[in-house]
């Protein structure tokens, strides 16, 4: 009886260690990070606009209209690092706070960029908020605006 549960006891170990260790196709099975299937490059569309405000009223109005590449990679644990910046990842959702600063022939901007949006394998779908502040000419006022980030495959 002793050697029967020693059989059955280190052919439990062999099933179970043979079941972890590998798939079907042989490849090691264990966590996956799920954010390996947004690694590598994206073409994107920007569409959006921004604001000037100045005494309450709008001044200007720029529109965004931009298209490209873009290199997503993993960033610490749980993050991507998406247009030089870090997003976080929480199951298929993306966020990011991103403060900015621009100045430039006598005009400076400063504010803050909150973008949410969704991930899939093939697309991501982004929208983003934008305020701040802007100075230049002797003048001072708001700026706000929004815009839509599409990356496609």
């Amino acid at each position: 009886m002793k050697k029967f549960f020693s059989i059955l006891a280190i052919a439990s170990v062999a099933l179970f260690a043979s079941s972890c260790n590998n798939d079907e196709n042989g490849d090691p099975v264990g966590p996956v990070d799920p954010r390996e299937r947004y690694i590598g490059t994206w073409n994107y569309l920007m569409v959006g606009s921004l604001q000037f405000i100045y005494d309450g009223e709008v001044v200007d109005r720029e529109s965004l209209n931009e298209t490209g590449t873009v290199v997503i990679s993993k960033s610490g644990t749980q993050n991507l690092l998406i247009f030089g910046d870090v997003y976080t990842v929480n199951g298929d959702r993306v966020t990011a706070t991103i403060p900015f600063s621009d100045t430039g022939d006598g005009f400076s901007m400063v504010g803050t960029e909150t973008i949410s949006g969704t991930l899939t394998p093939s697309l991501i779908a982004m929208t983003s908020t934008i305020t701040g502040s802007w100075s230049g000419g002797g003048m001072a006022g708001n700026l706000s605006g929004t815009a839509t980030v599409t990356l496609t495959r």
